[in-house]
């Protein structure tokens, strides 16, 4: 998918648009948006800290795969967002640490395409929201809306 078009289509949900235009293989619906094999639920981007107290921005994500629905809350730190490769992290909702996968911006997989889509719509909110000039800059919050 073109980097532009999904820094498009996940910057039009943070000002709050309930679907974003795009081609047919991204499936939006009402309250979830298709990022590669994940589905990302809308209004759940958020600023927190993980147990380093480090800036992390995170996502609830869907998985349908294998017959069965999972939730998980999934995020990239600040700093790895910043350098552009790192950690993408997967909790379950009640904050239970699941799994971490390396990832590296455009590395072409399903993991690298939501670290890049997470860390995009952070750069974008910490710009346009917060006035500064990257997202290492922007101090998190408990409830940030976007995604």
């Amino acid at each position: 998918m073109n980097k532009t078009l999904l820094a498009a289509l996940l910057a039009g949900s943070l000002t709050g648009c309930a679907s974003a235009p795009g081609p047919a293989a991204i499936a939006n619906d009402e309250h979830w948006t298709q990022v590669g094999v994940f589905d990302v639920r809308k209004g759940s981007f958020e600023f927190k800290k993980n147990n380093n107290d480090m800036p992390l921005a995170t996502i609830i994500a869907r998985d349908r795969s294998m017959g069965r629905t999972h939730f998980y809350r999934m995020g990239v730190t600040a700093e790895d967002c910043g350098k552009g490769m790192g950690k993408l992290v997967e909790w379950d909702l009640d904050g239970k640490l699941i799994e971490s996968y390396d990832y590296v911006r455009d590395g072409g997989n399903n993991g690298s395409a939501l670290a890049d889509s997470i860390c995009g719509v952070a750069e974008k909110f910490a710009n346009n929201q917060r006035n500064v000039p990257d997202i290492q800059s922007a101090p998190p919050t408990e409830a940030t809306s976007g995604f």
